[in-house]
């Protein structure tokens, strides 16, 4: 009866110790997903406005050879659409982007040595200039933190620009007219941002060195020529969107 009783009260102490035991077993880990590393790799296309300035230096050619004609700054509107590829190995992402911009960029000054004749008055000659298009080729190195991708991006530059000769008096007649296509260099930074999978968008500026170039130029009456040689300098600033293609947003890291 003795060994009954002691086994019972054994019995009792084990069962009471099993709960505060079970409680202070540790509890599994429950699985969670990886957090998401954001990826740039894939193409885009896209579109961005903004506005441009920039410098036209001229220097008579066969009026008075080597004579410094002054300068005038063009300015305004741009607005375009941009293509390109991104790769992106850890922090660092490596692309190539081709854009092409309508532009309204437009300046003139007064060339105080010269005069020209029309609608029966002589005054002095007013040189006027006008960049209508503007395309871009180049490479870009980013560095990415997730969401926020800044780049620098360096490459070849082109723009599309028209001229006319007219004197103070008559400004818009034109006396005589140009236009050519001209090629340099290129080089901006920029700040892009991806608000949503497949879209982004970026805050860029560009720098366009474009050259000196000689212009001829033809007169509307007679046919007769002049040249000048033309320094140009472009500085573009740009808002634009992005839309990646196929599933390029947000990646999970492997553990």
């Amino acid at each position: 009866m003795k060994k009954i009783l002691l086994g019972s009260i054994a019995l009792t102490a084990l069962i009471a110790a099993a709960p505060a035991g079970a409680a202070d077993m540790a509890v599994a880990p429950r699985y969670q997903a990886p957090a998401p590393v954001w990826s740039w790799t894939g193409f885009y296309i896209g579109g961005h406005f903004g506005a441009g300035w920039g410098t036209k230096d001229w220097t008579s050619i066969t009026t008075s050879p080597g004579l410094d004609e002054g300068l005038h700054h063009v300015r305004g509107g741009i607005a375009g659409g941009q293509i390109g590829f991104n790769y992106q190995a850890g922090y660092w992402v490596f692309g190539v982007e081709a854009d092409a911009s309508w532009a309204n960029l437009e300046g003139r000054h007064t060339n105080p040595g010269l005069f020209l004749t029309g609608n029966g008055v002589t005054a002095e000659e007013t040189l006027n200039s006008k960049v209508d298009s503007i395309a871009t080729v180049a490479g870009r190195l980013g560095y990415a933190v997730d969401r926020v991708l800044g780049y620098v991006k360096v490459g070849g530059a082109w723009a599309h620009d028209k001229y006319f000769l007219s004197n103070i008096a008559f400004p818009e007649t034109q006396f005589a007219t140009a236009s050519s296509t001209r090629s340099g260099w290129m080089g901006g930074l920029g700040v892009e941002y991806a608000f949503a999978p497949s879209w982004s968008v970026k805050f860029e500026y560009n720098h366009l060195d474009l050259g000196d170039k000689r212009d001829t130029f033809r007169f509307v009456s007679g046919g007769a020529t002049v040249d000048h040689s033309i320094t140009q300098r472009l500085d573009l600033f740009k808002f634009g969107i992005n839309y990646r293609f196929g599933g390029y947003g947000p990646v999970y890291a492997a553990y």
